[in-house]
């Protein structure tokens, strides 16, 4: 984060994701992994995130993906290549993502159809629905996550699709579907999750404003941050898991 900027439009400037993969010839002499491999070492932003070889900087390509969305977005042969509901099975088709490093949490409704989700868990993806954390409860669903993640990368992106809420909670989604997860499951769930994790990447998606006349879905989604922040800020400052849960 930089508190001044020399950019015409802005004083100051926030990247909030870090990391990235070489996807074609095009990626050749990347600036960008040269400064990250400069700044990989162990405490530094892109610890992990890059190397130095003999062949020159490259990035390690090693990133694991929590993903809160009532839909699956895996999606095959939609009529757009670029489109969110066909995200994911992009990542992976395109070996971005390995199933094994992708975790869906809040699955309901129409993107949770049999097939879908066989074809997910075939591939190694697990899936963490809306109904397991209303039966079991948000802070073991949330234990499943920390536990699963522990066997693969270190780094974590978590994405963060307003219509994982229920739409009492966020009116403004996109792709609203009801029975959502509440508020007060996901602020501690999103805050443990990065409290305890190496997040490098978080997202929030599938906000329109335009659809909620009051000021509910704004407020969620920057609680929703805010969680997210406070608990990056808890794992730098040592400050006790206990608290994230709260």
């Amino acid at each position: 984060m930089a508190d001044k900027s020399g950019i015409e439009w802005t004083d100051a400037t926030w990247n909030p994701v870090r990391g990235c993969q070489v996807v074609s010839p095009g990626c050749a002499n990347c600036y960008a992994a040269g400064i990250a491999a400069r700044f990989s070492g162990p405490g530094q932003p892109y610890e992990g995130l890059a190397k130095r070889t003999k062949a020159g900087p490259v990035w390690t390509g090693k990133v694991a993906l929590v993903q809160f969305d009532a839909h699956a977005d895996a999606d095959l042969n939609d009529a757009h290549m670029i489109s969110d509901t066909q995200t994911l099975t992009r990542l992976m088709e395109q070996n971005l993502l390995r199933g094994s490093d992708v975790t869906l949490v809040g699955l309901r409704g129409r993107g949770a159809d049999v097939a879908t989700q066989k074809r997910l868990t075939d591939s190694g993806v697990r899936i963490l629905s809306t109904a397991a954390v209303t039966e079991r409860g948000w802070q073991a669903v949330t234990n499943d996550i920390l536990s699963g993640l522990k066997k693969g990368p270190e780094n974590i992106f978590v994405s963060f699709d307003m219509s994982v809420l229920d739409p009492g909670d966020a009116p403004a989604s996109g792709r609203p579907v009801p029975g959502g997860i509440s508020m007060r499951e996901a602020i501690p769930m999103v805050r443990q999750l990065c409290a305890q994790t190496k997040v490098v990447g978080f997202d929030l998606l599938d906000a329109a404003p335009i659809l909620d006349p009051t000021y509910v879905s704004r407020m969620s989604a920057n609680y929703i941050l805010h969680a997210c922040l406070s608990g990056i800020a808890m794992r730098k400052t040592g400050m006790s898991v206990e608290t994230a849960k709260r």
